[in-house]
């Protein structure tokens, strides 16, 4: 993780978390990996009372980026609301897979990973 976020940061990658949950718990989880100090932008469900899989949730994140769907690309471990709603949104999404299978009915995305080790060399793949 911290090998990843290092080399995006250090490429002037703006990154940002979306989280579902509550406004504490998921600040004290952000906390406890010690990742807030790479963020530019950490928006919490609860906080904005919108919840993934609504795109206007990446839209507000996106507004804090200063930046548009189309130069955003999402990295998600869920197929719904993660990279669903991402690509709802107008942003290229990248699956982390694993946790969840990919639900019936949808086209897998074209971008997916088994790591986050595996992110920068996707990123590059995207251009």
């Amino acid at each position: 993780l911290y090998t990843t976020l290092n080399e995006l940061h250090s490429r002037s990658r703006k990154l940002g978390i979306i989280t579902n949950g509550d406004t504490h718990t998921q600040n004290a989880k952000i906390d406890a990996l010690g990742i807030r100090s790479y963020m530019d932008a950490i928006v919490v469900s609860q906080t904005v009372e919108l919840e993934k899989p609504d795109p206007r949730i990446f839209l507000l994140a996106l507004r804090q980026l200063n930046i548009g769907p189309a130069e955003a690309c999402f990295v998600g471990d869920n197929p719904v609301n993660d990279v669903l709603g991402a690509i709802a949104a107008g942003l290229t999404s990248v699956w982390l897979k694993g946790a969840l299978p990919w639900p019936d009915g949808h086209e897998e995305p074209r971008f997916q990973i088994e790591s986050l080790n595996e992110l920068v060399s996707t990123l590059r793949r995207l251009g």
